[in-house]
């Protein structure tokens, strides 16, 4: 499984100048996400070696931000949303790279400034009927995709207490099994899961439900994970440790993992990587 380390975390300095920093540190899987807006920057990837990028949900940021939301009854969140996945597909098309990942849809519409923290109470849609909207758009987009080589992943949302308690209903889509599934076996081929193992923890304790039952029932469409840990209350980021919860329901077969990680020093992705490769090591062993 190859391992990639995500700049989404990263508000330093831009994307191209981090690039050249891990790659200058041996660091060569990169999964370039969020960050802040740079002109340019994809004349500014092909001047380099681009064979192990992948690229994810808001990369290519956007000069004026936005939330993406392919599930948006807005005609306005909806068009630009689609536009924006189409325009990360085609650039991942010309850069020959497989996979583009990106969020699962909501059922509000979160502001950028909102966006992270405990949402204010909104007008919240019918779930049946945006959960029919939002698997209708992914087999279009998928459609798109396939003809550019390109399979998309859906990634998993989190939801925490203080997001449940404040809209009494759950804002978001693809936080529990039963829904996942359901995405899963209405979309076509070209469809699959990237699983955030953090999000996971944090929604599968707000929601009261198994995290390892979610990835065993899913597993067959499993095709890579975003890997950090937290507290199981909020999103943090936090390192990987030998005692993380998921190290022995990882399916050994996906394609690749992403370290999410608030602390993006040299020493600690290598650490990081060092970890990821023994704990997998001894799984396969």
């Amino acid at each position: 499984m190859r391992i990639y380390i995500s700049t989404g975390l990263n508000k330093k300095i831009q994307t191209s100048k981090l690039l050249n920093k891990l790659r200058a540190n041996k660091i060569k899987n990169i999964e370039l996400s969020s960050g802040s807006y740079e002109t340019n920057i994809f004349k500014k990837l092909k001047k380099i070696d681009r064979t192990n990028l992948l690229l994810h949900n808001y990369f290519p940021v956007p000069k004026n931000p936005f939330i993406i939301n392919l599930a948006s009854t807005s005609n306005k969140v909806f068009k630009r949303s689609f536009e924006h996945l189409k325009k990360a597909i085609k650039y991942s098309s010309k850069l020959k790279l497989k996979y583009f990942s990106f969020h699962a849809g909501f059922l509000v519409d979160p502001k950028v400034e909102d966006f992270g923290k405990t949402l204010p109470k909104q007008i919240i849609n019918e779930r049946s009927k945006i959960l029919k909207l939002f698997i209708r758009r992914l087999n279009t987009l998928s459609k798109f995709a396939k003809k550019n080589d390109v399979m998309i992943l859906v990634e998993n949302n989190v939801l925490t207490k203080k997001n449940l308690s404040r809209f009494d209903k759950n804002p978001f889509l693809m936080t529990k099994l039963e829904e996942c599934k359901k995405i899963m076996i209405n979309t076509d081929e070209n469809v699959r899961l990237l699983v955030d193992v953090a999000h996971l923890k944090v929604s599968s304790k707000t929601l009261n439900y198994d995290p390892v039952k979610y990835l065993k029932k899913l597993d067959k469409w499993i095709e890579a994970y975003h890997l950090s840990d937290n507290n199981g209350i909020a999103d943090e980021n936090k390192n990987l440790t030998s005692k993380s919860w998921f190290w022995k329901h990882l399916n050994k077969n996906a394609k690749y993992c992403t370290l999410e990680l608030r602390d993006l020093s040299i020493n600690n992705i290598h650490s990081q990587i060092n970890l990821f490769r023994r704990k997998m090591n001894k799984k396969l062993n």
